[in-house]
């Protein structure tokens, strides 16, 4: 199998994202787990949410209250 020359890997093990032959940037976990990136300085984001737990903030995800709604939607409906 051939690759075409636009589509092989860079030789220093950088990672792409190509979408219709154009450079497209990386989502979260791609950042995450790609090998050029781990010695990367902490991102505005990143640095954000240190200071909030410095602080004391609490994490506000909604996925735990949306996990026990979508198991009460499984039970069945009482009878009675």
């Amino acid at each position: 199998m051939n690759t075409p020359a636009s589509r092989k890997p860079p030789a220093d093990g950088r990672t792409v994202q190509r979408r219709d032959e154009k450079p497209e940037p990386r989502l979260p976990h791609e950042r995450d787990q790609s090998a050029d990136d781990q010695g990367a300085p902490p991102t505005d984001v990143g640095r954000q949410a240190k200071r909030d737990l410095d602080k004391g903030l609490s994490d506000t995800d909604r996925g735990p209250a949306l996990d026990r709604a979508y198991e009460r939607q499984k039970e069945p409906p009482n009878e009675g």
